[in-house]
């Protein structure tokens, strides 16, 4: 759904910029909101795949022209990429043969963390939280066993359901309370969260801050 300003307003919920209603909103198992932000290393990174792209699709492309990689994929090049034909096989099969089993699930956690943010979504006005949510949250850690080609969901698979879940919640939410309830439901996102990506989210942030406090210090100095 596109906002419905044409841009969408961090500032208000999710539902009033898309201008969908709650029972519409509940049918869908997450929310993702994709923003157009200025940043400028995603920016480049962009920019450099267009471009390459353009020059290895081009009529006259010769060979070495073909070979022309974007700046990020020359840095990743041990990196073997998975061919589309066999990912495709991959999830042909998943779907065929894996049909993970619930007998190691959580029921304690699951019923503690919807009865959190449910209450949350009422206190806040965020994303409504219906008991269809318990069914995604089911799905979600199925899903996850299901990608590893595994028959049973282990708690791993649990977390990762919850951590998607509730950033899914947050991004409903207007911005000025998301980094407030990601304090107060830490403790579903740091278990749900590899280490890894903890990392590089917070290395993200802060280089984010940084450039910002620099563009103002600029602005500051040219005014």
């Amino acid at each position: 759904a596109n906002p419905t300003e044409g841009r969408y307003d961090p500032q208000r919920t999710f539902a009033q910029n898309v201008n969908l209603t709650d029972p519409i909103l509940s049918r869908f198992d997450i929310l993702c909101v994709l923003r157009d932000e200025s940043d400028p290393v995603q920016d480049e990174r962009l920019a450099d795949h267009v471009v390459c792209s353009h020059v290895r699709s081009h009529p006259d492309a010769d060979a070495r022209d073909k070979s022309v990689k974007p700046k990020l994929a020359q840095k990743v090049d041990h990196v073997e990429p998975i061919d589309q034909e066999l990912l495709k096989y991959y999830i042909v099969y998943a779907r065929q043969h894996v049909f993970p089993k619930l007998n190691d699930i959580d029921k304690e956690k699951i019923a503690s963390f919807y009865s959190d943010l449910r209450a949350e979504a009422f206190r806040s006005g965020g994303q409504a939280m219906t008991a269809r949510h318990v069914d995604s949250l089911v799905r979600l850690a199925e899903a996850n066993a299901r990608l590893e080609l595994r028959q049973h969901v282990l708690p791993r698979d649990t977390d990762t359901a919850i951590g998607v879940m509730l950033e899914s919640f947050i991004q409903s939410q207007k911005h000025q309370v998301a980094e407030e309830l990601r304090k107060r439901f830490s403790r579903y996102v740091i278990k749900a969260a590899p280490q890894t990506d903890m990392i590089l989210a917070v290395i993200e942030r802060m280089f984010r801050d940084k450039l910002e406090r620099l563009g103002a210090s600029r602005a500051a100095g040219g005014a």
